[in-house]
């Protein structure tokens, strides 16, 4: 019974880590970069940013617009009083008719406004590009620090498994000077003592490593806790960190923070600029094709058109 009971309790432990995939840094990664909410909605934010740009850009283009008309009316529309011989006599003329036009206007000058939103439409995008890297960062970030603190528990808990075998044989060796009467009882008590803190430690350690993979595993956006991590742990030493030096004024010009709020500075300034033109004149030509048909006949009308808009109260 004790025999089936240690294989039993041996399967149930080993089941779960059979169970575990192991994932790589760099796919945890990358499926942490699939998954995440936040960077899916940041990109939505960049595909909104280029279609502002595309709406701002349509204001250099002409405005195009054509009406079409038609009427009948009870009454002509024009009469006339008529009084030959002193014979009362009234004449209606235009009781239907059919009316159609179209137009075009192309804004010359807006105070600058269009000029001005066009670039604040690519500010825009550079905006929203840099947030989705800022965000794209902390989810590395997080991914990274979740993976190693996970390997730095397992290889603790390697070390609390060499230091147990050391002190298993202490332990023999005491129990036998204790048998022998070389060494007294209170050795062997202390020997044991620190078996147990060493396995109180294991469990603290198994414990971490199960919640850093839980978190591991909720980063990723697998909502599973059956993940492990794959690492192999080069022994060379790594290269000089001095070649990673840089001063302090280029390094945060490097950051996505720091050209976040240069870009919103930027934008600032274009939207006082929009600002300023919405007081100034605005200037605008165009041209008109004009159809109708109130007399029963047809007449076609050609118009050119120019505009200015001075504001004068604002």
């Amino acid at each position: 019974m004790r025999k089936l009971v240690l294989f039993i309790t041996t399967v149930l432990l080993c089941a779960p880590a059979v169970a575990q995939k192991q994932y790589s840094l760099e796919e945890c990664i990358n499926i942490a970069l699939q998954n995440n909410t936040k960077l899916k909605t940041s990109e939505n934010e960049i595909s909104s940013a280029k279609e502002q740009k595309k709406e701002a850009f349509a204001n250099y283009i002409p405005q195009v617009s054509a009406t079409a008309a038609g009427f009948v009316a009870d009454k002509g529309l024009v009469q006339m009083n008529l009084s030959p011989l002193g014979i009362p006599q009234t004449m209606e003329m235009v009781d239907d008719g059919v009316l159609g036009s179209v137009s075009a206007m192309l804004p010359l000058y807006t105070g600058g406004q269009i000029t001005a939103g066009n670039k604040l439409a690519k500010v825009g995008i550079e905006v929203s590009t840099l947030k989705h890297n800022i965000s794209a960062n902390e989810v590395k970030l997080n991914i990274t620090q979740y993976f190693w603190n996970i390997v730095m528990l397992k290889e603790k808990l390697n070390t609390l498994a060499i230091v147990d075998n050391q002190l298993k044989t202490i332990e023999q060796n005491v129990n036998t000077a204790v048998n022998a009467g070389v060494a007294n009882r209170n050795a062997l008590l202390q020997v044991n003592l620190k078996r147990n803190e060493l396995k109180s430690s294991r469990i603290t350690v198994e414990n971490s490593i199960t919640i850093c993979r839980n978190l591991l595993s909720q980063s990723m956006g697998l909502g599973i806790d059956s993940i492990d991590v794959a690492c192999s742990i080069d022994e060379r030493m790594p290269q000089s960190p001095s070649n990673l030096y840089a001063s302090a004024h280029d390094a945060v010009q490097q950051t996505s923070e720091y050209q976040l709020l240069q870009q919103n500075v930027k934008a600032q300034k274009l939207q006082y600029k929009m600002s300023v033109g919405k007081n100034l004149p605005t200037v605008s030509v165009g041209g008109m094709y004009s159809y109708n048909n109130l007399m029963d006949k047809s007449q076609n009308s050609l118009i050119g058109l120019a505009t200015v808009s001075i504001p004068i109260s604002n």
